[in-house]
């Protein structure tokens, strides 16, 4: 099923964050907020208190309803995206 923007628009996005430590061990991180539009891009609400987490285009395509089992895991979101941090333009 293709997810377009306007699906994920003002619902609860979870980015399910793949990464290596620094002893190569495989570790994975949730940050979820409200998906809206922030300076033309998709990005999360994350609160008043965290600043705009961006989610960047060339990922929402792996955008997947969360089946109601794993919604606890990730903090009750409607979608789910995966990737690793660089996928998710979270490190430069």
């Amino acid at each position: 099923m293709n997810i377009a923007l306007t699906d994920l628009y003002g619902k609860k996005l979870a980015l399910l964050v793949w990464y290596t430590t620094e002893d190569s061990e495989t570790r994975a991180a949730v940050v979820s907020g409200i998906a809206f539009m922030h300076n033309g891009k998709l990005s999360l609400h994350r609160g008043h208190v965290l600043p705009p987490q961006p989610v960047p285009l060339r990922v929402v395509w792996r955008a997947r309803r969360v089946p109601e089992d794993l919604q606890d895991i990730l903090e009750d979101a409607d979608y789910c995206i995966q990737g690793t941090v660089a996928e998710l333009g979270m490190v430069s």
